[in-house]
């Protein structure tokens, strides 16, 4: 358990340390960012940690020391005027919310209007809050296809108005309604264009309808139910030639005619689509001749009628889901199964579109799926931006109906009533490269509804200083003091107007920085971002030193003394340059092996390396100089069989100087060897030969056996190996070629043989060649029979 504590406390304190570390590389990284700055617009917008000293005898009093630095620094440096800005809000526009009634709009997003000053990395915070409203405004209109095979669809829908305005009532009792009717385009190939088809389209089906036209806006938003079913009843369905409708081109003028169809600014906005069939869209109206694409324009007459269906063509999905989401209107397509794949396809498009596939067999279910698609939106809330420049960050988190925070811009289940808290990050990523008042405005709001909140955002971008024309500061009026610092006239440069360009090689900017940078090495930073470049040469941060200040002297590696290069060598540029007799990163290291010799005058005793001054010992021998084993029993641990082949010729020579020495003691003569390991043998002479083994025992130490009998062997002569292995080879070739010799003879007696029996007995005949053909042909007439 102690020790376990033990490794608890180094374990924090080791952490403690590397965080301390982390923080100091930190702040030394931040402090060399900061330091490279040379005026104030650039030193507040490069890091939110950079502070300007504005000082006007800043740098005459304090030498090389950059203006541009941390607070802390800043500070410790006695600087008295110090630009840091920080973020800044104002709350506008913060009404509290409500629910809303018959004379008073609902209040469903909070607050309603910011202000905020924002520097360049700096993150600020804020809440925007959502609450269901529970009287919200609702405008509802329809778009229904009027073709002939609607007919009933048509019916079904005037049957339940009042329920659905009733069920809908369950949520607001502020309702208006209203719609808009469609067929196509009256232009061939979409519809037959004889007078007679143009005045009564059925006429192919020997009936009656009224003549079509692309889109009619019937009746304005209204919160009379009566009027909407007395119209449905009056109008006539209609017809057209293809397959499929002009449906789109009512959506966008519903769309667009915000004044002419009555939406209201406050109101949740619904748009209601019914169909039994797919749609025409962008290039289909090149059929007929009609190259300018659609303009999402408003084009109703004072009838309500689409004046341009015979000018302009079908809109683009794209350019419709635009459209819709821009006037936050809410699309539920209610079409047949047939083309409810179309539909769903362009749902994907819009987040505020929706699709579901029906039949005219039951009017409950129309009813039910657009309470149901009401109730849908009612419930969720999701948060978009709008207008948001490409230089702001923005990030959204929220709770929603749970307890753990996390990014999100969507809740859902939510009730009327019941608020929900959106915790709202922005942060500006860095100025925009244009000049003027960085001034701006975007909105966060609230998918589907028109209640936003609007954000004005003024950017940090400058310090906004005042010229003063202080002649003594500047060299002799080389230039004008702002910010403490001077700014210099054509044709100077440097922290007090006192540098001038060299013409003779072409500069003639105002900081003569490229000479400062050492671009095969550090690229485009100046001074190695450890200094500051002053009349084209570099004025090193302390600590720093180098023609671009690229070397940092207290970063040379130090030795285990904690000096720098181990206190034998010169640092330069962070590199150690060690004296004579020693070597090694940090110059620990010496050239001699004499600190490693013991007592015994070895070097680390023979039972180790000497590496840095220092024995590393083999085995379990310890330092200093390898002499000690504690945790061998009797030194029989290195003992090795064969090694004291010496001790052997001590003993046959009867040397007792040799025999005396530690390593030669306890030397037995031995008739036989115990078994378990092999004797060594120790050649005498080119003949002669004796075996000895040397073991150990603990307790009685090392000790060697040596055999008593020393074994030679006589030469073997030479000739009596030679000679039989000669003889051998030649009688074995003499009996093989014998043998080939027998085999041949009796193969060519046999061959003989069987020559002369076939001359003997030869088998003549008479009878032609049968290679040989005859020159003449014969014929017989099939005519003639035989006799």
């Amino acid at each position: 358990m102690y020790m376990y504590e033990g490794n608890k406390k180094m374990r924090c304190l080791w952490i403690l340390s590397q965080f301390v570390l982390g923080a100091a590389v930190i702040s030394s990284s931040l402090k060399n960012l900061c330091n490279q700055q040379v005026d104030c617009e650039s030193c507040i917008t490069t890091d939110p940690g950079c502070a300007f000293c504005t000082d006007a005898n800043f740098i005459t009093s304090k030498g090389s020391v950059s203006r541009c630095s941390v607070p802390k620094d800043l500070n410790e440096t006695g600087c008295t005027n110090i630009t840091f800005p920080l973020n800044h809000v104002e709350i506008s526009e913060n009404k509290e919310l409500n629910g809303g009634s018959a004379n008073m709009n609902p209040i469903q997003v909070k607050p309603q209007h910011i202000k905020l000053k924002l520097r360049p990395g700096m993150e600020y915070n804020f809440t925007l809050t959502y609450r269901v409203a529970e009287n919200l405004p609702v405008d509802m209109y329809f778009v229904l296809d009027m073709t002939i095979t609607m007919q009933q669809k048509l019916k079904t829908l005037e049957s339940v108005i009042d329920s659905l305005v009733k069920d809908m009532e369950r949520f607001t009792s502020n309702i208006l309604i209203g719609f808009g009717t469609f067929v196509d385009k009256t232009m061939s190939p979409y519809s037959f264009t004889t007078k007679e088809y143009l005045e009564n389209p059925c006429i192919i089906e020997k009936s009656n309808c009224s003549p079509a036209n692309e889109f009619t806006h019937r009746q304005k938003l209204s919160n009379n139910p009566e009027e909407f079913k007395e119209k449905m009843k009056h109008l006539k369905t209609s017809a057209n030639w293809d397959v499929m409708e002009g449906g789109l081109d009512g959506v966008m003028q519903a769309v667009v005619c915000q004044e002419a169809i009555g939406w209201r600014n406050e109101s949740r906005r619904v748009l209601v689509y019914f169909s039994d069939a797919g749609f025409h869209f962008a290039g289909d109206g090149k059929l007929a001749g009609l190259v300018l694409p659609n303009d999402a324009k408003c084009h109703l007459d004072s009838d309500g009628v689409y004046m341009m269906e015979k000018v302009l063509d079908y809109p683009s999905l794209g350019q419709l889901a635009k459209v819709l989401d821009d006037n936050q209107i809410n699309v539920f397509f209610a079409v047949d199964e047939k083309s409810f794949p179309l539909y769903e396809d362009f749902c994907k498009m819009s987040s505020q579109a929706s699709a579901i596939a029906f039949d005219d067999r039951s009017s409950q279910i129309i009813q039910m799926a657009i309470v149901k698609y009401y109730k849908e939106l009612v419930n969720k809330v999701e948060i978009v931006e709008v207008d948001k420049p490409e230089e702001m960050d923005i990030v959204i988190q929220s709770k929603c109906l749970s307890r753990q925070i996390k990014e999100t811009r969507e809740c859902t289940g939510l009730e009327k009533g019941k608020s929900v808290d959106f915790e709202i990050t922005v942060k500006l990523k860095k100025c925009p490269s244009t000049n003027g008042a960085f001034i701006t405005t975007f909105y966060l709001k609230p998918a589907g509804i028109q209640e936003k909140l609007q954000i004005d955002v003024e950017y940090i971008c400058s310090c906004n200083c005042l010229d003063i024309n202080d002649g003594s500061q500047c060299t002799h009026g080389n230039g004008t003091l702002k910010c403490g610092m001077c700014k210099c006239l054509q044709e100077r440069f440097g922290d007090l107007c006192q540098c001038t360009p060299d013409k003779s090689i072409g500069r003639n900017t105002t900081y003569d920085d490229e000479s400062c940078k050492n671009k095969n090495e550090t690229g485009d930073e100046i001074c190695s971002s450890s200094g500051k470049c002053q009349c084209g040469k570099c004025v090193c941060n302390h600590g720093f030193k180098g023609l671009y200040c690229q070397c940092n002297s207290e970063k040379c590696p130090k030795g285990m003394n904690g000096l720098a290069c181990g206190g034998h060598g010169r640092c330069d540029c962070e590199s150690c340059h060690c004296d004579r007799g020693y070597s090694g990163t940090n110059c620990d290291c010496p050239d001699s092996e004499e600190s490693c010799k013991g007592p015994n005058g070895k070097v680390c005793n023979g039972k180790g390396k000497c590496e840095c001054g220092k024995c590393h010992c083999d085995g379990q021998y310890t330092p200093p100089y390898c002499q000690e084993c504690p945790t061998c029993e009797e030194q029989c641990i290195d003992v090795e069989s064969c090694a004291y082949a010496e001790c052997v010729r001590c003993y046959l020579d009867r040397n007792d100087t040799c025999l005396s020495s530690a390593a030669c003691k306890n030397v037995t003569e031995v008739m036989e060897f115990p078994s378990g390991k092999p004797p060594c043998i120790m050649y005498l002479n080119q003949s002669c030969s004796i075996q000895h083994l040397q073991n150990c025992e603990i307790g009685k130490g090392p000790y060697l056996q040596v055999r008593s009998i020393i074994a030679c062997v006589s030469a073997p002569n030479t000739l009596l190996i030679v000679l039989p292995i000669v003889a051998g080879i030649i009688g074995v070739g003499l009996i093989l070629l014998i043998i080939w010799k027998v085999l041949t003879s009796w193969y060519d007696k046999i061959e003989y043989q069987r020559f002369k029996q076939e001359v003997d007995n030869p088998k003549w005949g008479i009878g032609d060649n049968p290679l040989y053909e005859a020159a003449s042909t014969s014929y017989e007439n099939p005519l003639r029979g035989k006799e």
